[in-house]
């Protein structure tokens, strides 16, 4: 039983939607805009984002009611949602990859023009 709790709090700690990792990432990207892992990273993050984004927009044109509609199963699956955004944007959409991509054209853009 102490096993799923902690399974639990694993799973809550590596949460993609953490502010303070996302202000981490920022931070690092801001110090080393070079560096290809904190690029690739924020990749999946944005990836992850719009995938939990398109989620909810799909979950919010389907009609609430009856037994299972209440605040505390919305919330329930609110989290689920977010879990599978992120397991979904392991492999990903491509949206990531087009991304780096952007960035790194733009980043030799920048070289380029210094």
């Amino acid at each position: 039983m102490a096993d799923m709790g902690d399974s639990l709090m694993d799973a809550g700690a590596r949460a993609v939607y953490d502010v303070r990792n996302l202000d981490a990432l920022r931070g690092q990207v801001r110090r080393a805009p070079q560096s290809e892992e904190a690029q690739r990273q924020v990749a999946r993050e944005f990836e992850a984002l719009f995938i939990n984004m398109m989620i909810q927009r799909m979950r919010e044109a389907t009609p609430r009611e009856g037994l299972f509609d209440s605040a505390q199963s919305r919330m329930a699956q609110s989290l689920a949602d977010q879990q599978m955004a992120t397991q979904l944007a392991d492999p990903g959409i491509g949206l990531a990859q087009a991304l780096l991509q952007q960035m790194r054209q733009g980043m030799g853009q920048v070289m380029r023009h210094e």
